[in-house]
């Protein structure tokens, strides 16, 4: 967005988000589906549960609330490129469906063009499977090649208080 177009939006007051801005795409009824037989085929003891399994678009620290007006384009498709570890800042492992998604990664670029923040050094779309992954080993599954579809927007006050996988 230009300057000059931001002048003449009147953007949410950043006192709405004071510890910044998380955003998110949820899938529809039947890539939930596919992702929780996914989860029942690994026979992970501690998933994420069903209501809370979501692509994070952006996870800003810096507050922006203009993004809770954005209408995106939905739906929007990913293919899932197979499964990933990544590390948690308190310890441990998640286990995640690592996504192959231009739509998803141009929300992203939205965000940040929206002055949102990114503090990873790379933006990886994903679908956490579980946050207790106790295995270093990437699974052995074949993914069928499937296209997940998310289908709606959430756009949130960032809650400080949130832990990952409690």
């Amino acid at each position: 967005m230009s300057k000059l177009a931001a002048q003449y939006i009147d953007l949410p007051d950043e006192a709405e988000h004071p510890h910044g801005t998380y955003a998110e795409v949820l899938p529809s009824s039947k890539s939930l589906r596919i992702i929780e037989k996914i989860i029942q085929k690994l026979g992970i003891n501690k998933p994420t549960p069903s209501l809370e399994i979501h692509c994070t678009v952006t996870y800003s620290i810096k507050p922006c609330p203009g993004l809770v007006d954005y209408e995106p384009d939905l739906p929007v498709s990913a293919r899932i490129r197979g499964f990933k570890i990544f590390p948690m800042q308190s310890g441990g492992n998640c286990l995640v469906l690592e996504l192959d998604s231009d739509d998803i990664c141009e929300l992203h670029e939205y965000a940040i063009a929206m002055g949102c923040t990114h503090g990873y050094d790379e933006y990886h779309p994903h679908v956490t499977l579980t946050y207790e992954w106790s295995d270093n080993q990437l699974p052995n599954l074949d993914l069928d090649n499937h296209t997940l579809t998310f289908d709606r927007w959430n756009v949130k006050a960032l809650d400080p208080t949130y832990i990952p996988g409690k």
